[in-house]
């Protein structure tokens, strides 16, 4: 099996071409919600994996990026001119509010956007294009990999082998808390920190949100609550009490 880092943003996507005979694969961002189009021009080639995680683990770095979309030349994601500025293609409709807001809010609004455009996409797939999708919760993954090794065994026609074991092992997968992930210094650029010395994941999850509650409006804070209890409930429901 091709090793793959799990990703580390919301909505990144693997998309594998015909593996295992040429084992092309593209790392992809905030392109899950376009599967449709990807399956129609792969054919049964494209497999598409997704890997999920709880909004509180993506608010701060999306925060940080956030100034550089729609203004900055080495971004390459497609800018609409709107309301006197500019805006990424995902502010399309919510044009003005994403002008309006500080860069905190707007990383709540688009993780907003995007995991609703993520489930009408889901509903909408065919019964094919469904088995050709494999979305994996971070959370799950790195506590307790093995169910989904299993899986994309199946799902890419491969099998786990000892190169695939030593980069799980360097990425420490499987590990005990979620935030035990490895010190790049691109993580650390964008919010990545390791857990506090003698932490637990609720106190993790807790100082999280405090930094979105110090610079996101009332009524963006009332979207994060939203989206963080969906998350949980949608994907953390039946891990330990001390996992969640």
């Amino acid at each position: 099996m091709k090793a793959v880092r799990p990703p580390h943003i919301v909505g990144q996507v693997v998309f594998v071409d015909g593996l295992p005979d040429c084992g092309k694969t593209m790392m992809a961002h905030l392109l899950f919600v376009h599967t449709p189009l990807v399956l129609d021009a792969l054919g049964d080639r494209g497999k598409i994996v997704e890997v999920v995680r709880h909004p509180l683990y993506m608010i701060k770095q999306q925060s940080l990026y956030m100034d550089r979309f729609a203004s900055d030349p080495r971004d390459f994601s497609i800018w609409i001119e709107a309301e006197g500025g500019t805006v990424p293609w995902f502010a399309r409709g919510w044009e003005r509010k994403f002008l309006e807001s500080n860069a905190m809010d707007r990383a709540i609004h688009m993780v907003d956007e995007m995991g609703r455009r993520h489930e009408r996409m889901l509903a909408a797939l065919t019964p094919v294009g469904q088995g050709q999708v494999l979305v994996i919760p971070f959370e799950r993954f790195v506590i307790d990999p093995w169910p989904y090794m299993r899986q994309l065994e199946t799902l890419l026609g491969t099998e786990v082998t000892g190169v695939t074991r030593r980069e799980m092992k360097r990425q420490n997968v499987p590990r005990k808390m979620y935030a035990e992930g490895i010190g790049r210094p691109i993580y650390s650029e964008y919010g990545w920190q390791p857990p506090a010395k003698g932490s637990d994941e609720a106190r993790e999850f807790a100082t999280r949100r405090e930094l979105a509650a110090g610079s996101a409006t009332p009524e963006a804070m009332a979207i994060l609550d939203r989206l963080s209890a969906d998350y949980e409930r949608k994907y953390m429901q039946t891990l330990t009490p001390e996992a969640q």
